[in-house]
């Protein structure tokens, strides 16, 4: 396993097609919720409240008993699957939110232990004593802290995205100057800055369409902050800010280190502006070309109108500048000429 909707994929399977102990039987899958809330296409807010309810039945469980009673839950006298994928499947049901602000912007937030180097199935396994040890794991990779940041920084993008499908719309000499700012090099001409617009505006359209469904994720990538190494700072993926896998069919974004760290320090227009930047590359496949740091500013030579239309981080940064989020130090260390 290396993704969320592989997981997804498996959590449903289980549920749906295995047996646990007769009570939880009935907690899960007689009350409705579980078939709801695991729908084909992904996770149903028509069974959200099934995931708090888990919780709460988990918390009035003694601590030091809770790893047993959920291997009891597990226990069954079907021959079908298995004990630990039972396991898996309840704890990871334990660790998946439900995120929603007062404005009703949802996302889907999935927190496995930090401690869990492995996609849960692949994580919980062996005997009893072993699949006990993995379950008593709690200290989950994103506090409830991390989470509101996520769902603010959500809340952000999708206002940028709506703000800008406004004003390309009917736009004026303002927004006409801040598309020429990050899109257009000295050999760009009319004709092709206001192709440049409807094409932004149609993207921003889809992000915006995005951000405000109920389907979007979400997601660690236990591998990733453990294992995959990072060039760019010579360390593993975990000091990064967020990614998705575009042929992923669930539209899943994986939340990295950095963005927990600028979240912790205020910096949530940051955490937006990497929002747009990953979802930019799922609803309009733009590419890596350029970053901030090495240079957004257009140039006929080193980074050329169409690259700079095709640039993820060039999206992102003008959204927020065009939102009049982007402050003057930060626009003008982005907007340098690549070298």
């Amino acid at each position: 396993m290396n993704k969320f909707s592989e997981a997804y994929k498996k959590l449903r399977k289980v549920v749906r097609e295995q047996t646990y102990e007769e009570d939880w039987e009935r907690f899960l899958w007689g009350s409705g919720k579980a078939q709801k809330l695991l729908s084909e296409d992904g996770l149903s807010l028509s069974g959200a409240e099934l995931l708090d309810e888990l919780r709460f039945r988990l918390m009035k469980i003694e601590a030091a008993k809770r790893p047993q009673a959920m291997l009891d839950a597990c226990v069954s006298t079907e021959k079908e699957g298995s004990v630990a994928d039972r396991a898996a499947a309840l704890k990871m049901l334990s660790h998946l939110y439900q995120e929603m602000n007062r404005g009703g912007q949802d996302v889907w937030v999935y927190s496995p232990p930090k401690s869990y180097t492995a996609w849960i199935f692949d994580e919980i396994k062996g005997g009893n004593d072993k699949i006990k040890g993995k379950l008593a794991e709690n200290n989950e990779v994103y506090s409830s802290g991390d989470r509101a940041v996520m769902l603010s920084a959500l809340d952000n993008a999708r206002k940028w995205s709506l703000d800008a499908v406004n004003k390309l719309a009917g736009p004026d000499a303002a927004t006409k100057a801040m598309v020429r700012r990050w899109f257009a090099d000295d050999n760009t001409a009319d004709d092709d800055l206001t192709k440049a617009m409807e094409k932004l505006k149609d993207g921003f359209k889809t992000i915006a369409n995005l951000c405000n469904s109920s389907r979007l994720v979400f997601s660690d990538d236990p591998i990733d902050r453990l294992k995959v190494y990072n060039k760019k700072t010579g360390k593993v993926g975990w000091d990064d800010w967020a990614f998705v896998k575009t042929s992923e069919k669930m539209d899943v974004v994986y939340i990295q280190g950095a963005f927990l760290k600028a979240g912790a320090t205020g910096k949530i227009w940051k955490c937006a502006l990497t929002i747009v930047h990953e979802l930019s590359h799922r609803e309009v496949k733009t590419d890596d070309i350029m970053y901030d740091y090495q240079g957004l500013k257009p140039h006929k030579k080193s980074f050329p109108h169409k690259k700079a239309l095709k640039n993820a981080d060039s999206w992102a940064y003008f959204a927020t500048d065009l939102a009049g989020c982007l402050a003057e130090t930060d626009r003008n260390s982005a907007l340098k000429v690549a070298a």
